[in-house]
């Protein structure tokens, strides 16, 4: 009789639970209606949108976002904070990143109106983070870097630290080694050394480390950031054991790398990021599958194609799929890891199209040749789908009973385990204390190496100031470099698109592009100095400087006037006819007439290239540097009518000269060549892109040798 009455009671507390939450949502749509404070109002709209949202309810929970927009038309601006910053913690929970990016900007331009400034780049610090979860580094970058000018600006020094270690988020994807020397500053620059941002450029060092194949180091960080963590007891440590589990699974031992991944997976569930979930189950599962464990992997396979579904985003489709694809392919059924990794290649646009096409026709050979047999399964598996169908009739006529059943099991465990409460109590008190010894014991040890760090920090500081101020000489000679270069609306303003790839040796660059239109002419240079880093940077702020002189005082209007007036103010600033000095630039100029849509083309040594209906129109240059020169002659002016469409090319000679590839050569002008032409169809932005990661792709591991400079327009 107190089993039936437990269970009814079960039951009944289903049900009122249900009806409460209904009657709750009735109630703030009956005050939503009655009440006229709009504070309130947005209040009530907001609790609605999270009711639905729960409930999984898309259309309704939309509407309600979209009413909760409407009161954000209002002056009074505290009040506007607190509401964009409710409608962007919404989108948090939707993993809508551009919307994310939309509101902060919001709130920091309001806080940097009031003056607010620890506010206003706390908020834009996160917009650019997130964009690089939309893939756009580079206006990651570009914030970041405003940020980082800002705070020496103003002297706001407590978000440095914090903005080099943004900044190295922004940068990891496309340049490592400049990832790892912001992860680095951010360390240095940062006192609280149990703070979010010292354990995260911790835990960030050792995911470059391992992508360098370097287990110690990787480990060595890894480990030093959990050890804060675990004393903090911070949420973050699930990236810590996800990292970890990362580590093991490429150094092959699959038991550990399974351990810290499954450590991971219920601290990502109890949050609301289905992003996050989603990116663990596929973790987890490609472990189970180098492990064998295919009903496990299976499992959490699906689990994260469900997910992925709701989010629609490429990055996670593209994850999955190789998941799905490594399944199969271990289960030998290659229909289906044919079908996978055609989605792989469809979501993931810098696979190499050959080893695309070879895989997928391996593939498709194998499956061709168990295709008879496959039919066959087939047919017994329709006939097994019939037979599941009468199960699953058989099942529901009958699952009334077995639910009781299970609820009169429960009821006696319960009343059962009641029994061995007070032992289990005895035992739980027992490790209680246990573990509060080993919490005193890692507090302790946290304090020594809080010591210990402090006291290595004091020696390397004596060791490292003089190399402080000359770091700090070329990071600000890097920043005056940056600000001589043209601004980018002149780009946006006269051309369809563009792009320049620019990639510095060292801080400063011995390359340089320039822009300047005076009137119907739109000049613009790409020029390579002799040497790079200091020596370069200091002969290209000197060719701007005398560029920006010859256009505006002496209205020079023919290309090739302008190379031979520059090559002469040259060898006069460096007073070349009094020395040896040889130094000077390469370059290629080009001047375009707006209004003829007529270009004048001269080069020193640099040529330009014009690709109009898949050809390619090369304008060579006159054999001789802007400086002195035993045969000095004029430099030839090239005029040419451009096309719409036409595409131009001016680089340096950095990208060709780089050694790398299987034998260690150079990339050569030939090959960049074929580059160009081969992706001349695409947008300018995925020529840049293509052309990045060739360029790293056949330098790898080899040391640049040169300053980088690539730049191009579509007319």
């Amino acid at each position: 009789m107190k089993i039936f009455l437990t269970i009814l009671f079960i039951i009944f507390f289903f049900i009122s639970s249900f009806s409460q939450e209904q009657h709750e949502i009735d109630s703030l749509k009956n005050l939503l209606e009655k009440e006229n404070n709009d504070s309130v109002k947005f209040d009530i709209t907001i609790k609605l949108f999270n009711k639905f949202n729960e409930k999984k309810d898309t259309s309704i929970s939309y509407e309600y976002l979209k009413k909760a927009k409407k009161y954000l038309n209002i002056k009074d601006k505290n009040i506007l904070i607190y509401r964009y910053s409710n409608i962007s913690n919404i989108y948090r929970k939707l993993n809508n990143f551009d919307s994310i990016i939309f509101y902060y900007k919001k709130i920091a331009d309001i806080f940097k109106g009031q003056k607010k400034y620890e506010n206003y780049i706390n908020y834009m610090n996160w917009a650019g983070y997130y964009y690089t979860y939309l893939g756009e580094d580079d206006k990651s970058v570009e914030i970041l870097l405003d940020n980082l000018r800002f705070s020496e600006k103003n002297k706001i020094t407590k978000q440095i630290s914090r903005i080099y270690m943004f900044l190295a988020f922004g940068m990891r994807r496309t340049n490592q080694e400049k990832a790892k020397e912001y992860f680095e500053l951010s360390l240095k620059n940062e006192k609280d050394t149990m703070s979010s941002t010292y354990f995260t450029s911790l835990n960030e060092l050792g995911n470059i480390y391992n992508s360098k194949n370097n287990f110690q180091k990787a480990i060595y960080y890894y480990e030093r950031s959990l050890k804060i963590k675990e004393i903090l007891k911070d949420g973050s440590i699930v990236y810590s054991y996800n990292d970890l589990a990362t580590l093991y699974h490429r150094f092959g031992d699959l038991e550990k790398a399974a351990f810290y991944m499954e450590k991971t997976i219920p601290l990502r569930e109890k949050t609301s990021n289905k992003y996050e979930i989603c990116f663990g189950y596929i973790n987890l599962s490609s472990v189970y599958i180098e492990m064998g464990k295919f009903n496990e992997a299976k499992i959490f396979l699906d689990r994260s194609l469900k997910l992925a579904e709701e989010l629609k985003m490429n990055t996670l489709y593209k994850n999955l799929y190789n998941a799905f694809y490594s399944f199969y392919k271990k289960k030998k059924d290659f229909k289906n890891a044919m079908e996978s990794f055609e989605k792989v290649i469809f979501y993931k646009d810098s696979i190499n199209e050959e080893e695309s096409v070879s895989k997928i026709a391996e593939l498709d050979k194998k499956y061709k040749t168990e295709k008879k047999e496959a039919e066959i399964k087939l047919l017994q598996k329709d006939k097994e789908k019939d037979n599941a169908i009468i199960q699953k009739q058989k099942i529901l006529v009958f699952s009334i009973i077995i639910f009781l059943i299970l609820m009169i099991i429960l009821a006696f465990i319960f009343f059962k385990s009641k029994e061995k409460q007070k032992k289990a109590n005895e035992i739980l008190f027992e490790r209680n204390v246990e573990i509060n010894q080993q919490k005193e014991e890692i507090q302790v040890q946290a304090e020594h190496l809080k010591d210990a760090n402090n006291s290595i920090t004091k020696q390397k500081n004596k060791i490292e100031e003089s190399h402080k101020q000359i770091r700090d000489s070329i990071n600000y000679a890097s920043r005056i470099q940056n600000a001589i270069m043209p601004n980018m609306n002149l780009f946006e303003d006269n051309f369809s698109e563009y792009f320049i790839m620019f990639k510095p040796k060292d801080i400063v660059s011995g390359d340089f592009y320039w822009a300047k239109k005076i009137n119907e002419y739109l000049i613009f240079v790409a020029a390579d100095c002799t040497g790079h880093g200091i020596p370069g940077a200091f002969v290209s702020m000197l060719g701007v400087s005398l560029l920006n002189e010859i256009v505006r005082k002496k209205e020079i209007k023919k290309s090739n006037q302008i190379l031979n007036e520059l090559r002469k103010e040259i060898k006069i600033s460096l007073r070349q006819d009094e020395n040896e000095i040889k130094d000077g630039m390469d370059l290629a100029l080009c001047i375009i007439n707006t209004k003829k849509n007529e270009l004048q083309f001269s080069g020193a040594n640099n040529p330009l290239y014009l690709f109009r209906n898949n050809e390619l129109i090369e304008f060579k240059a006159d054999r001789q540097p802007i400086g002195i020169y035993r045969k000095e002659k004029d430099f030839t002016n090239h005029v040419f009518q451009l096309e719409k469409n036409d595409l131009l090319y001016m680089f340096s000679d950095g990208y060709l000269d780089q050694f790398g590839g299987e034998k260690g050569r150079k990339f050569m002008r030939k090959q960049f060549k074929e580059v160009l032409h081969k992706n001349q169809n695409r947008t300018m932005i995925e020529q840049k892109n293509i052309l990045n990661e060739t360029f790293e792709n056949w330098k790898k591991n080899t040391e640049q040798i040169d300053d980088v400079l690539v730049l191009g327009v579509k007319i």
